[in-house]
């Protein structure tokens, strides 16, 4: 947090700078609340934007009506409260309608002494503090907990240097996120270029004789083991990080509970081919071979050990594991129920097509494409160096706009201070408020003062089970 602020600039707890609202979801056993929705319903799958002008579901007015649900109005600042994500994200959304949240959201609706976008811009700049200071302690999933969020302290500009830094460090974020999307697009090509190469090498054996996968192997496919994290001790595991990345290393791998009964067998050979047979459309399928010691780990459930013939090259077979035709097999082939993950089974492995040339043959092949492969490796690494370089750039920015660092000072603007006294005077001049249990619930609400001129906000519903109640500044 800033030690010296500078002229006219103050500090401010969140509680201070507007109405927190909770979420709700409508009962999913009513399809009155759902179908031909048009009201927003954010939840976090949706906090992938900065801007919350897409969502991927909408409630009914009839749910608004008659479920906890609240509505939220525009220009809030919603976040995520309980989600895992929050292991190492907090994010962070500006919303352009009015929306409703879930029950794993909140939002905050900025006072007239804050600019929703320095808000905003706000809670990611201080992301690592709050993750570290506001995370609930025993919680099964990552949380975020209200009330000492609440007491976070915010430097406050003037309302009008606000919005000038805003401009500012949007202006510059904006081209940074540019340069960002050149590098992205800079890696997709290296790995675009390992893959034509690839398949320019194995298009000179489409003539060959081809035998499928299941004829060749040494031992039967096996399937992994799956186990909870080991408390202490315990057997080192593969993740499928390892397997995406293709590197066998102490990072990719935690430590399980596997009895050593189960771990029997499915200790880690040299040779040893993985196919990941469950992961996102993109990447079931994905597959590595492994050239560590013996007994180093084993590997866990969602992978599939390929143990091969020992006239074949367990790279050359790799590398027609990772041709586009054999990519193209398992993500055709990959299935999964409603909000599963696709799956691959060990029979869609066994049908794939492998050529057989001799062994020189293999090994020359296999050489080439592993040559090709570590020269782009390299410069792939040089991309994703500058690549963090533009995270580290974004943190400098966000640091300098809260310092006052990016725009000039107006000497003319109101002081911070003067505006969120007359707020604080404000609140406490205006009659207190009761909560209202449930035999108050049908009583005539009471009306509570907008802070903008173009929306008002409505009194809390009577509390049902559940209800995160919204609360009020």
């Amino acid at each position: 947090m800033t030690k010296k602020l500078p002229e006219g600039w103050t500090i401010a707890r969140l509680s201070e700078l507007g109405q927190f609202y909770g979420g709700a979801t409508p009962s999913k056993a009513k399809p009155e609340f759902w179908a031909g929705g048009d009201i927003p319903w954010v939840s976090p799958k949706d906090m992938r934007q900065e801007i919350l002008d897409t969502v991927q579901d909408r409630i009914t007015h009839k749910a608004l009506e008659s479920s906890p649900v609240r509505l939220i109005p525009t220009n809030s600042v919603a976040f995520v409260v309980r989600s895992g994500v929050l292991e190492k994200r907090f994010p962070v959304g500006l919303t352009v309608n009015d929306v409703t949240l879930n029950q794993d959201m909140k939002a905050i609706h900025p006072n007239e002494a804050v600019d929703a976008r320095w808000l905003a811009w706000g809670l990611r700049w201080m992301e690592q503090s709050i993750l570290h200071d506001c995370r609930k302690a025993g919680t099964t999933v990552a949380s975020i907990e209200t009330s000492r969020l609440m007491s976070v302290h915010l430097p406050l500009p003037p309302l009008a240097e606000q919005r000038r830094i805003i401009s500012t460090l949007e202006t510059e974020l904006t081209r940074l996120k540019s340069a960002q999307a050149l590098l992205d697009k800079s890696l997709i090509r290296a790995g675009r270029l390992v893959e034509r190469f690839t398949d320019t090498e194995l298009d000179s054996f489409s003539s060959e004789k081809v035998t499928p996968l299941k004829e060749l192997l040494r031992e039967p496919l096996r399937n992994g083991h799956s186990a909870p994290a080991a408390r202490e001790g315990g057997i080192r595991t593969l993740t499928l990080t390892a397997i995406t990345k293709g590197v066998f290393s102490d990072t990719h791998t935690k430590m399980t509970s596997t009895p050593p009964r189960k771990a029997s067998g499915l200790w880690l050979e040299p040779g040893d081919i993985f196919i990941q047979r469950s992961n996102t459309p993109d990447l079931v399928g994905t597959s590595a071979v492994y050239q560590g010691p013996s007994g180093w780990a084993i590997f866990p459930d969602l992978l599939v050990r390929v143990r091969i013939s020992d006239h074949l090259d367990p790279r050359f077979v790799l590398a027609v594991l990772k041709s586009t035709r054999v990519r193209a097999h398992f993500k055709d082939s990959a299935k999964g129920l409603s909000g599963s993950m696709p799956k691959i089974d060990q029979r869609t492995i066994e049908e794939v097509l492998i050529p057989v040339p001799d062994i020189k043959t293999q090994r020359d092949t296999a050489d080439r494409i592993d040559e090709y492969s570590r020269s782009v490796t390299i410069i792939s690494k040089e991309v994703e160096k500058a690549r963090e370089r533009t995270g580290h750039l974004r943190r400098a920015l966000l640091t300098a706009a809260f310092n006052g660092k990016l725009a000039p000072q107006d000497p003319a603007d109101e002081p911070a201070s003067l505006l969120l006294d007359r707020i604080r005077d404000d609140s406490a001049a205006a009659p207190k408020r009761k909560r209202r249990n449930r035999s108050t619930a049908n009583q005539t609400p009471i009306l509570v003062r907008s802070d903008t001129a173009a929306h008002a906000l409505h009194e809390p519903r009577p509390v049902h089970a559940g209800e995160q109640i919204a609360l009020e500044f």
